[in-house]
């Protein structure tokens, strides 16, 4: 039977049996010439009708065999309760059948999920071959598996990330302490060091102090026995000075320290200590 007359048996023929299916109907028929890179699939899914069932109407035994200028006659209506049928089945079972004609992206896209999930809910190994008839699960755990794997492999990477950062900040408090720790121990010790060194410093100048005192006295007992005054000669007090050198560093009265400090200033210009200037006593009877 050629196409144009299938039109006109869906006309004239409205609601009666032929060829072991219903007929279309005038109002429901609807005629689709095939455009160049067209496929059944593609029309089947523009009208919403199965690819089984335009073969069935358009009497084709290869689905993957039509021609650019042919015509087709597709029967909405029973598209219609077949694709309902198949939708309920669907939602009640979440499965579906497969016809000809169909393939997993197609599959895929028609109950909103992927390729790899619908593999992988029917373990399918080769996505690019299905059979007809074959069931497929259409929902599953598959998807929400590897959801919750991605979100707790999330959480763990965020918590591996917030335990590193709490680690980072625990270390540089830590650092921060030591460097602390370690700055007052080195003023601590620098402390020390200059206490050290001023105990050491305050104790050679009093040793210093004492040595000069001593040789001092020294010069003053050998000169004088401390008598401020002694005279010899033209020599006068503790230090037994010439004339000339108390003009110049004082110890003309009797007072101690008046004669003392002539003395000193003496004894400073010309030694520089009182320590050189026993040893030149020592040596020479004088000084």
């Amino acid at each position: 039977m050629t196409i144009k007359n299938k039109l006109l048996v869906a006309a004239g023929l409205a609601g009666s049996v032929a060829l072991g299916h219903h007929a279309a109907s005038a109002n429901s028929a609807k005629q689709h010439t095939i455009r160049s890179g067209e496929t059944l699939t593609s029309i089947a899914k523009d009208y919403n009708v199965s690819v089984d069932q335009l073969a069935k109407e358009n009497n084709i035994q290869n689905v993957h065999q039509i021609y650019a200028g042919e015509n087709l006659v597709i029967d909405q209506t029973s598209s219609d309760n077949s694709n309902q049928t198949t939708t309920d089945s669907n939602e009640n079972t979440g499965s579906y059948t497969v016809q000809s004609g169909d393939n997993l992206w197609t599959l895929a896209q028609r109950f909103n999920t992927t390729v790899d999930n619908l593999a992988s809910l029917n373990n399918i190994q080769d996505a690019s071959k299905l059979s007809v008839g074959q069931v497929l699960k259409t929902t599953g755990t598959a998807a929400a598996t590897q959801n919750t794997q991605t979100t707790n492999t999330d959480s763990q990477s965020q918590a591996d990330s917030q335990a590193q950062a709490d680690s980072a900040t625990a270390q540089s408090q830590a650092d921060s302490q030591a460097a602390a720790s370690q700055a007052a121990a080195s003023q601590a010790q620098a402390a020390s060091a200059s206490s050290s060194a001023t105990v050491v410093n305050t104790s050679t100048a009093t040793s210093t102090d004492s040595s000069e005192e001593a040789a001092l006295q020294a010069i003053i007992n050998k000169e004088s026995g401390g008598n401020v005054n002694a005279t010899n000669g033209i020599y006068y007090g503790i230090g037994q000075l010439s004339p000339s050198l108390r003009a110049r560093y004082g110890g003309n009265t009797a007072d101690y320290q008046d004669q003392l400090q002539a003395m000193k200033a003496y004894i400073a210009d010309r030694y520089g200590s009182a320590q050189a200037a026993l040893a030149h006593h020592n040596q020479y009877n004088w000084y």
